[in-house]
């Protein structure tokens, strides 16, 4: 479960300094195990300033983070990778393109775990990664020891989310995991993303752009707007929304008109 309580963060005012930019004020939000939350908002609206406030890349102002009940207060990004999987916006971002597949699928999963990388260099391991790659339908099983740099984004974010995935995460974060590919690339993602995401013990968190995408997957809908939740749907209501709602919705929440940038 993870919870998050008066969760506050602001930033320098760009060409003041003297000023403040408010990213998330006094946001709580709870997330039970098996919850899949979509987060949507203009740009500048905090989606990003909460998963990585979250994530642990920077530190919140006021306010708490827990998971299962633990503060994430004195964690810092690399020790909280232990149970929060993350997908980055960058395909190049959730792997290293001079390892082969192998190695950092290796890497992966020894996270947290004091274990060396030739311990994983086993048969058994080999086996494992086969397993694990074959029911994605992309043929990543047979290109093991190809350097990831080979690979194209899509084939790399499938493999990302698989990554992120071993150890059974408390969290998985997707960081607008889809935005820089096609649009073919990008339904095959995000279906694994719904396969990754029912099969974690956990909850998962997907930022995104694109309404429709937004509708289609999880079970759970916040809108934000200049950091603060300005409306939530859970799975029923969800079930029923279109995109012409959502604009509605944000036009009346907000009293502006929903940015062209997230029908992208």
């Amino acid at each position: 479960m993870l919870e998050i309580r008066n969760l506050r963060k602001s930033f320098p005012l760009e060409g003041d300094a003297s000023k403040e930019r408010r990213a998330v004020q006094g946001l709580d939000l709870t997330l039970n195990d098996g919850d899949f939350l979509v987060v949507i908002g203009g740009n500048g609206s905090g989606k990003s300033t909460l998963l990585n406030l979250i994530a642990g890349t920077i530190r919140p102002d006021e306010g708490d983070i827990l998971i299962d009940g633990m503060s994430l207060e004195a964690l810092p990004e690399r020790k909280r990778a232990r149970f929060i999987g993350r997908v980055f916006q960058d395909p190049k971002a959730g792997s290293i393109g001079d390892f082969t597949l192998f190695e950092n699928l290796a890497l992966a999963l020894n996270r947290g775990h004091p274990h060396t990388l030739r311990w994983s260099m086993s048969k058994e391991r080999r086996a494992f990664f086969v397993k694990t790659l074959s029911p994605l339908g992309l043929g990543l099983e047979t290109r093991l020891d190809e350097r990831m740099s080979s690979f194209s984004g899509g084939e790399r974010q499938a493999a990302t989310l698989l990554m992120s995935t071993f150890n059974d995460p408390k969290l998985l974060l997707l960081d607008e995991h889809t935005s820089a590919l096609d649009p073919k690339t990008s339904a095959m993602v995000l279906a694994l993303t719904d396969k990754f995401a029912s099969s974690i013990k956990g909850s998962t968190l997907m930022i995104t752009h694109n309404l429709k995408d937004a509708i289609a997957h999880g079970n759970r809908l916040l809108m934000m707007k200049e950091g603060r939740a300005v409306y939530e749907a859970f799975a029923e209501e969800k079930a029923t929304l279109t995109v012409a709602d959502l604009i509605a919705k944000y036009s009346s929440e907000s009293g502006e008109a929903l940015s062209a940038s997230a029908l992208d």
